[in-house]
């Protein structure tokens, strides 16, 4: 149901021909879409409800009620609450429920940390926001959306 869950390199190699993973440009590309049209930036604030789908999962609805995300899916992102993993010697998952997380193409960095650091892009249950976060390229787990290429 939630899909897979990829370090960073993983996900770069995942999608299929013709696609990949989405750039800084296609994060704002979408935040427009969903109604933020003030620029790049790394807080899209008042989005995420246009992003999220009004899902339910055994009977369940998988976006809690919080009244200051009013879902809408405007976008037809429907994003879902599948959460994040953290890859170790046993891996742990956090945030089902709460968290739709996604990779992006960009690396963060430039100094001696830019091999190992990656710009991932959060949507939280009970925060009206699109974030984005700098995470371990190795450790960190999360979810691909691909996007195809305009070729």
């Amino acid at each position: 149901i939630f899909g897979r869950y990829y370090t960073r390199n993983e996900a770069a190699e995942v999608c299929p021909s013709g696609w990949r993973l989405p750039s800084d440009d296609d994060w704002k590309s979408l935040a427009a879409e969903a109604g933020y049209a003030d620029g790049k930036s790394s807080v899209y604030p008042g989005i995420a409800g246009n992003l999220m789908a009004d899902a339910y999962f055994n009977g369940e609805k998988m976006w809690e009620y919080w009244p200051a995300v009013k879902i809408t899916n405007s976008t037809g992102f429907s994003a879902i609450p599948s959460g994040y993993g953290i890859k170790g010697a046993s891996s742990m998952f956090h945030g089902g429920f709460e968290n739709a997380v996604y990779w992006s193409s960009l690396l963060y960095g430039g100094g001696d940390d830019s091999e190992t650091l990656a710009v991932s892009w959060l949507i939280n249950v009970n925060k009206p926001d699109l974030v984005s976060n700098v995470v371990s390229m190795d450790s960190f787990l999360a979810p691909v959306r691909c996007v195809r290429d305009n070729n």
